[in-house]
């Protein structure tokens, strides 16, 4: 066998291989991310997860109500020391005094661009026909909180001439849909993507895909969804509802009804009980039905089978399932209606930790993808998220004033720490501004020379005593 065909046999081998033990793929795939992680309860992220259970479609829900905000910026890099000041500090999200210092980084780093003409504005203001550029964000990152994976496919691509490589249309591949082949090699491990779509397989080239990926420590081309580590909690959280409302349709816990008796003659016969049975489901089952009375003419014995809701401790595991579930996606359990100490304070708290923490580091990453995947035509070009929408990000200017004092700074950079554009007269925005209530020392400490001494003056104003 040439060294040509033990390649192709040990790639095709590979393929094989990944493709039997599945990834996240159409329906009925076994799901290799759970096999390779332990034994989880087997939880599908849309059917078990979102579609099912009520908190993780509130904190996703929550992180995407914030998330798929801000706009993208095209910007031309004039200054690239500045950028990568900027960038350092722009990660640092918690504090404020590095997010004012990126800001300004900013400004001097990159120009924004306007020109509406411009052909990847009019792709990220447009990306397709049924999609505006907030909804393209929301499902694509979606599908990367509750799959681990997000994929952004760029079609129409033009290969050749001053265009090359620049895509007419940007599309979100459904996560659930989309499986990538191993290549066989780790230093390029992907062969290509096998998309399923309306009964179709297609074969997506790797260039042509934007794969955004949480890390996953056992899988290098798959990235791993909170779901799987959750997996036990959510499953025993949909069971647990499952058990409580049933408890509640029966009316407590299950019981078995007999004559009671002794006696054959009082003893219920099958006609009999098949009778009771059905009065029962009719009488007394489900919430139309909840503590309802009824009289009966013969004797009867209720039984109780099993503990109560209260006595299995159903509701004090929903509670401890509130707290738990929501933090898996960043989202602090306040935010999804658990009002234990959910005080405005708190609530702003909980806000302010999701976009610092979650939603803003996960639009870094974002962005620092999108500019790999879609820069290469453009020179110079620089892409970003508008995080300073964000009021959670607004600087305590009150702060930063105990913090640094009141420093001598331009107009244009007092501007700039309200977002504000540059004057266009650069005279103007170039002035300093100075605090006229201030003056040097010296003018106070210095005396005149044509000025009496202060004895003098004493005398003058005391009439010589």
């Amino acid at each position: 066998m040439s060294d040509k065909q033990a390649n192709f046999f040990q790639r095709t081998k590979a393929m094989i291989s990944y493709l039997f033990t599945g990834a996240y793929g159409s329906a009925g795939s076994v799901n290799r991310i759970f096999q390779s992680t332990g034994n989880f309860e087997n939880v599908n992220p849309i059917t078990g997860g979102y579609l099912a259970n009520d908190l993780v479609f509130q904190a996703l829900r929550v992180y995407l109500q914030k998330a798929k905000v801000p706009p993208l910026i095209l910007s031309k890099i004039v200054n690239q020391k500045a950028l990568v000041k900027f960038q350092q500090f722009n990660a640092s999200t918690k504090n404020q005094e590095h997010q004012i210092t990126a800001l300004l980084a900013r400004r001097k780093a990159l120009n924004e661009v306007e020109d509406g003409d411009h052909s990847l504005l009019n792709l990220l203001n447009n990306p397709n026909d049924h999609q505006s550029q907030s909804q393209l964000f929301e499902s694509l990152l979606g599908y990367y909180k509750l799959f681990g994976n997000g994929y952004l496919y760029g079609a129409d691509s033009v290969d050749e001439g001053v265009n090359a490589g620049k895509y007419k249309k940007l599309y979100v591949l459904e996560s659930q849909n989309v499986t990538p082949v191993y290549s066989g090699d780790w230093k390029s491990p992907i062969a290509y993507y096998q998309y399923s779509i309306d009964g179709n397989i297609l074969r997506l080239h790797p260039d042509h895909v934007c794969h955004l990926k949480q890390w996953n420590p056992v899988d290098k081309i798959n990235g791993l969804s909170p779901i799987v580590p959750g997996s036990k909690i959510i499953s025993a959280d949909n069971k647990n509802k499952v058990a409580q409302a049933r408890s509640f349709d029966n009316g407590g816990r299950s019981k078995i009804i007999s004559s009671g008796s002794e006696n054959k003659d009082l003893q219920w016969s099958k006609d009999q009980q098949d009778l009771v049975n059905e009065k029962l489901d009719e009488r007394a089952k489900g919430a139309d039905n909840y503590n309802n009375i009824f009289a009966v003419n013969r004797p009867a014995l209720v039984q109780a089978l099993g503990d109560s809701a209260v006595d299995m401790q159903l509701l004090e595991a929903a509670k401890h399932n509130r707290s738990t579930i929501p933090v898996l996606f960043g989202v602090w359990p306040v935010l999804v209606g658990d009002m234990q100490g959910g005080t405005e304070n708190n609530v702003q708290m909980a806000y302010k930790a999701l976009v610092t923490n979650t939603v803003v580091p996960d639009l870094i990453y974002v962005a620092d993808e999108l500019r790999r995947f879609l820069l290469k035509p453009y020179k110079n070009m620089y892409l970003d998220f508008d995080t300073t929408i964000f009021p959670e990000l607004q600087p305590d200017l009150k702060l930063m004033k105990e913090v640094f004092g009141s420093p001598l700074i331009t107009v244009d950079e007092n501007r700039n720490l309200f977002n504000f554009d540059n004057f266009e007269n650069k005279k103007w925005g170039s002035a300093v501004l100075v605090n006229s209530t201030l003056e040097p020392i010296d003018n106070i400490l210095s005396v005149p020379s044509d000025m009496a001494s202060i004895d003098e003056q004493i005398k003058e104003l005391t009439g010589g005593y």
